[in-house]
Order: C-alpha cells, then sequence, then structure tokens
C-alpha cells in the first residue's frame, strides 16, 4: 500500500469520527456583480473609451459539520489583470516569459469554470492545525489590493521570473494553524503549473510540484509576514517576501517587498508597494480615499532591463445599507521612465 493510499484511509477514518453537522445545516451562497467604463488617454493617440461586464462570481459555502467546511466561487465571468507588461524581449534577444520546457506543460484546452474550489478540515489539532485542499489560493502575502479591481500590483502579477505568478490559484494542499495568540503559518504544496488566477487547465502535466508559505506575527492593529516560494521545491527559483499591515484610526496602511531569483536564466527582480485607505465616515458616510504606489525591477545577468512604476488613486463610495459600491479611479504606469496612456476607471459593484 502506498504512501497516499495510508493518507486517505487514515483521513476517511479521521471524517467518519468527526462529530455530526448542526441542525439547520445549509448552503449560503452570495457573490458579486462589477459593471465598469475606463478611459485611456495619451497625448498625440485616440482617446480609447469602452464599457464592460468586467467581473462576476457566484459563491457556494457549507459547514457540514463543526470540523468540516466547502467552498466553490464559480465565476463565468472570471477575473481580469489589466495593466500589466504581457511579454518582454531581453537584449540578448530571449523573449519572456519563457515556455516550461523542463515539464513539458501545454496551454490546456479544457478549463475550470471556477475560482476557489475548496475542502477544509478545521480545528484537526486544536487552533494549531486546519487543512484546505482543492484549488486554493497561494498564502504569500496579501491577496487583494486597495485599486479598482484589486490586483493592480507588477509586484505579484508578473511571471517572468519564476514562470507563475504569486498572486496565484492553484491546485494542492494547504496547512495552516495559530501557533500563539500572536504567531500564525500557512504552508502549502501546490502544482505549480497555472500562471494566473482565471483559465486554470484540468490536467496537470507537472511532475514536479512547488512550495509555497507565510510565517505572521500579529498583534493589536499591525500584522506583518514573511513569505518564500519555491519552483519545484528547488533553491535554483525562488522568491522571498516581507508583508505588514497597520491601522491608525480611519488610516489603514498596507505593503509587500519582494525578491524573487530565477538562477539557472540569470534572472532577478525586485517589487515593492504601498498602499493607503483613508475612511472618510466622518465626511460623508461610506465614502474612503485611496491610493497604491507600486516599484518594479527586473534585471538579466545584472543588467537593467525594465523598471516600471504605477499609480493608482481614486475614491470608493458604498452605499449605506445596499450592496452597492461605486469606484472612481484614476491612473498611469511609467516604464523605463516613459509613461503608458492616463487610464480613468469607474466601476458599479453589486454585491448580493
Amino acid at each position: 500500500m502506498s504512501a497516499a493510499q495510508r493518507l486517505g484511509i487514515l483521513a476517511a477514518v479521521w471524517l467518519l469520527a468527526l462529530p455530526p453537522a448542526a441542525a439547520g445545516q445549509k448552503i449560503d451562497m452570495g457573490g458579486f456583480l462589477t459593471l465598469e467604463g475606463m478611459w485611456h488617454h495619451n497625448a498625440g493617440e485616440p482617446t480609447r473609451v469602452w464599457w464592460e461586464i468586467n467581473r462576476l462570481r457566484l459563491d457556494f459555502s457549507s459547514q457540514l459539520s463543526d470540523h468540516l467546511s466547502v467552498l466553490a466561487e464559480f465565476a463565468p465571468v472570471p477575473e481580469e489583470i489589466t495593466h500589466q507588461i504581457e511579454e518582454l524581449e531581453l537584449s540578448d534577444g530571449r523573449v519572456l516569459p519563457m515556455a516550461d520546457t523542463a515539464t513539458g506543460v501545454k496551454e490546456e484546452q479544457f478549463t475550470i469554470p471556477f475560482e476557489r474550489v475548496e475542502v477544509r478540515l478545521q480545528n484537526l489539532c486544536g487552533r494549531w492545525l486546519n487543512l484546505s485542499l482543492g484549488q486554493l489560493r497561494d498564502p504569500f502575502g496579501h491577496w487583494e489590493d486597495f485599486s479598482a479591481r484589486r490586483n493592480a500590483t507588477l509586484t505579484k502579477n508578473n511571471t517572468f521570473v519564476l514562470g507563475i505568478a504569486l498572486r496565484n490559484l492553484d491546485m494542492g494542499i494547504t496547512a495552516d494553524g495559530d501557533l500563539t495568540n500572536w504567531l500564525d503559518y500557512r504552508l502549502g504544496i501546490r502544482k505549480g503549473s497555472n500562471v494566473s488566477t482565471s483559465g486554470l487547465g484540468r490536467k496537470d502535466n507537472n511532475a514536479r510540484y512547488d512550495a509555497v508559505g507565510r510565517i505572521g506575527v500579529h498583534t493589536g492593529a499591525t500584522a506583518l509576514g514573511i513569505n518564500g516560494y519555491s519552483v519545484d521545491s528547488r533553491s535554483e527559483k525562488f522568491a522571498l517576501g516581507a508583508d505588514w499591515q497597520t491601522s491608525i484610526a480611519v488610516l489603514t496602511l498596507m505593503g509587500e517587498g519582494v525578491l524573487q531569483r530565477n538562477q539557472p536564466e540569470g534572472l532577478r527582480s525586485f517589487a515593492a508597494y504601498v498602499q493607503a485607505n483613508y475612511n472618510l465616515a466622518h465626511q460623508v458616510t461610506g465614502l474612503r480615499w485611496f491610493i497604491l504606489c507600486d516599484y518594479w525591477r527586473l534585471e538579466a545577468d545584472s543588467r537593467l532591463e525594465q523598471e516600471a512604476l504605477s499609480l493608482n488613486s481614486g475614491f470608493k463610495y458604498k452605499i449605506p445599507a445596499g450592496g452597492l459600491t461605486l469606484t472612481l479611479e484614476f491612473g498611469r504606469t511609467y516604464l523605463n521612465s516613459a509613461p503608458d496612456p492616463w487610464h480613468v476607471t469607474t466601476q458599479m459593484e453589486v454585491e448580493f
């Protein structure tokens, strides 16, 4: 009997020993719809304006017992990553991102129309251990930022160095828990062949797996974390990072710094972002102002290949006693000091 079979039998016995579900068990449903208008302008070029359904997600969850829950996020209109560098030609002629020739991974024709699909085993050893299995978020730093789309940072979305984005959904298993009242951890194993949070392939063509984790310290209104990601569970392709968050009265400050290294290809990047969210409820109930500043630098064989600076700022207004949020955002990205077009984003998001 293999180790995997023994582990499966042990998990089944554990589940049978769990207490039955509480009376009145039900499936909770929710989600959101985001309508968006975009305006791009650059001097000497035509102005572009368009409207779209930017995102639609339906969430289903159920607490099956005191120790077992399930979650599925159906995304018929999946998340969109924008204001990113899609492809980059280096000075030595190489083009990034590079194909993963080592594992022979090919683009999948059949994709999973879900974001997170998770089975969670809770309180297996008190608060010290929880297990999540399925299609999970990578536990590396903060998942969302304060921008209109919540994912504007090159820091977490670029795939040039490791071949995957650190802000990613992937198949695998995660263990998490609280070691003390101020120390927590999240450790995961991932199949490592996905590069984005949507259009995830069903087949697993990857023969090696990735390791990812975060150790966090939290006290009062402040939290700090140290993050790591290892591609193919080796030391030649890795990322190290730190994240932080603190609240001071009506002001919330957050940020991350990330170093990525691909030693076989001689690639290295450093990125960081800082952001602020100021609650203006003392002026107008439901109104807040946000700003996000993101810096990214890529080197190949110690040569600077690309620098990017991105600025996004705007207002979000959540209508009191309702699930409607209105957003107005202004932003611009500078690549090697050359500005991209200004963008203005307006959004209407309905939660249900």
